[in-house]
């Protein structure tokens, strides 16, 4: 089994005949959470019980906050993918954090095989019951949902001229032409984009690192 083969079989269910509900329960009280920021959470939860019923082979990181969410078996290779799980509301444009930018930089350096990282993205409608339906799911490569922004190569989020998070385009909702057409693309954003935050020395030394790993899984 494969993350491809997880997408498919999420694919085949029939979303629009489905939905489903946040509910807590304490003291004999139960109530419906309306706060659209669980759901994502959530959703990996929901993912993680139906690929242990279909029979995924599938582990998590010892810290809940680590990366990525899962690690995926592939039996036809024998490798580990690594799958991360987003959500964002169907009717908005993606917003969702991809990752942290300064993360994400210092772990391509120690493994620069998370370029090939699957991101599963739910894309969910909250009705005024607290009712959620699925809209739609895409499966993509971090290259594939990755954007531009008019400041810097890569569309990031910035609070007081510090860059936080890597932030997503709306091309892979709306089947426009993606922003990277492969991950040299990507990387040569993230470069470009250090080299305006962080000067060119800086980036130019992290650019020559990476390239000395990432030519070996070209």
């Amino acid at each position: 089994m494969t993350t491809i083969q997880l997408y498919k079989d999420l694919k085949q269910i029939e979303w629009d005949k489905t939905q489903g509900k946040i509910t807590f329960c304490l003291a004999n009280i139960s109530t419906t959470l309306k706060a659209k920021d669980t759901v994502g959470f959530v959703l990996q939860e929901w993912l993680k019980d139906f690929m242990l019923q279909v029979g995924y082979q599938f582990e998590e990181p010892k810290n809940s906050q680590s990366f990525p969410d899962f690690l995926l078996f592939n039996q036809e290779l024998q490798i580990w993918e690594f799958l991360e799980i987003k959500a964002f509301q169907y009717e908005k444009n993606p917003a969702f954090d991809i990752a942290n930018f300064e993360s994400y930089c210092d772990r391509l350096l120690e493994n620069p095989q998370i370029l090939n990282t699957f991101y599963l993205i739910f894309a969910y409608k909250m009705q005024e019951n607290g009712d959620i339906l699925i809209k739609e799911i895409y499966l993509h490569k971090i290259y594939e949902i990755a954007g531009r922004s008019s400041y810097y190569p890569l569309k990031v989020q910035v609070k007081r001229k510090m860059i936080y998070n890597i932030r997503p385009n709306s091309a892979f909702k709306t089947n426009k032409a993606f922003a990277f057409q492969n991950t040299h693309e990507f990387i040569q954003a993230i470069y470009d984009t250090l080299k305006l935050y962080k000067g060119e020395e800086k980036a130019l030394e992290w650019y020559k690192i990476l390239l000395e790993k990432y030519s070996t899984i070209l």
